[in-house]
């Protein structure tokens, strides 16, 4: 728990002063413009390049200086809803809201939108607006006196094609056909060893078969270890049962408490409680709403419990602004959003810049969920 008066000490500690609310010229007046930039928009800077979306990110929330970030968080404050109130008391947030909650300084958006930048999409938590800038335009981007930092928008691209196994036949995939409501085969929504996301999460080994010509999807099971010529079955609970809660209550339950059990029982309780909360990062992206209490589990091995390999991952495409998750993400109780899923990174012993890092990097690999998944639209207005 934050402890209100040194949260905003040291927030006002680091506040610079804002370059166009203070008056200063909105132009660089020194050379040092590679550290603004991505090495990814090496490329796109080049004469004659296409135009590129990037991410630029703001020095700052257009605050003046001590009081002036003083009298931003109060408004802030008071501008939060009796619901939003309520749910952040009863999480026990503190303080309230932090600079995170400020907007962004619309003198900045202004600023790029007056020198002709289309600005296509805005994040307050990451301080950043995308924008489509030409490549003769990069440089002068990135002179900006209130811009920190350029990087290119990652878009979501089909899956790239798998490469054969010697001696394995290609899968074989229905073709396309009128009917909407046809069932998809498995191969379709096939989330295991083909996708990015077994790099950074823990997820059991896959396979696909071909049984009476009907897909089967094959998962190892991760409650087995090898034991001499034999193998030896570990003691596997869900997080109702680590929780100790009826399964009536699971939607009341959330990501939280299952990393608060993690502190109090686990084996390694730092390394699960940051999986964890990449888990419920890429459960948001995917929009998996059905991650409930039995679908997150524990082994034991015999000095603690550590958390499961993930299973039943399910991707639900849905056309929707609001969606929820099956238990609660952050201080907005089930919403999933990454707003929320960043209000309680402390409880899964991550700061604000961590989380942030690791959300950046969860959200490619949206890109690689096949056919099915890849039509949910994570669009920069999500971030």
């Amino acid at each position: 728990m934050r402890h209100p008066a040194l949260a905003l000490l040291l927030t006002l500690a680091l506040v610079p002063a804002s370059p166009v609310a203070g008056g200063t010229p909105l132009r660089m007046q020194g050379p040092a413009l590679a550290a603004k930039l991505d090495p990814r928009l090496a490329a796109a800077a080049l004469p004659g390049a296409e135009p590129v979306a990037v991410w630029v990110e703001f020095a700052d929330k257009g605050e003046t200086g001590p009081a002036d970030l003083a009298d931003r968080l109060a408004e802030a404050a008071r501008a939060l809803t009796p619901e939003a109130r309520h749910r952040r008391e009863k999480a026990h947030v503190t303080p309230l809201v932090d600079w995170l909650d400020l907007p962004l300084e619309p003198a900045y958006v202004r600023a790029l939108q007056d020198q002709g930048y289309d600005v296509f999409g805005q994040s307050r938590w990451f301080n950043r607006v995308a924008v489509h800038v030409a490549s003769e335009r990069l440089r002068h981007l990135a002179e900006l006196v209130f811009v920190r930092h350029l990087t290119p928008v990652e878009l979501a691209a089909p899956r790239r094609p798998e490469p054969e196994l010697a001696g394995e036949p290609a899968p074989e995939v229905a073709p396309a056909g009128p009917n909407r409501h046809a069932r998809p085969s498995a191969i379709e929504v096939l989330y295991g060893k083909t996708l990015g996301q077994m790099t950074r999460l823990n997820v059991p080994a896959v396979r696909l078969e071909k049984v009476l010509g009907q897909d089967i999807y094959l998962i190892e099971r991760f409650d087995r270890i090898q034991d001499g010529d034999g193998t030896r079955r570990l003691p596997f609970i869900s997080g109702l049962t680590i929780i100790g809660a009826h399964e009536s209550e699971s939607s009341r339950q959330s990501y939280r408490r299952l990393a608060e059990q993690l502190r109090l029982f686990g084996a390694s309780p730092a390394k699960d409680a940051q999986e964890l909360w990449q888990r419920m990062v890429f459960n948001i992206l995917c929009n998996n709403n059905d991650d409930h209490l039995r679908n997150h589990g524990f082994l034991w091995d015999g000095k603690g419990w550590h958390l499961s390999p993930a299973y039943d991952i399910v991707p639900f495409p849905q056309v929707s602004l609001e969606r929820d998750l099956a238990i609660g993400v952050g201080s907005n109780g089930r919403r999933a959003t990454l707003h929320n899923a960043l209000s309680e990174v402390a409880s899964f012993g991550l700061s604000g810049n961590d989380a942030m890092a690791m959300a950046r990097a969860m959200a490619p690999r949206k890109s690689e969920m096949g056919k099915v998944s890849t039509r949910i639209s994570l669009t920069v207005r999500v971030l």
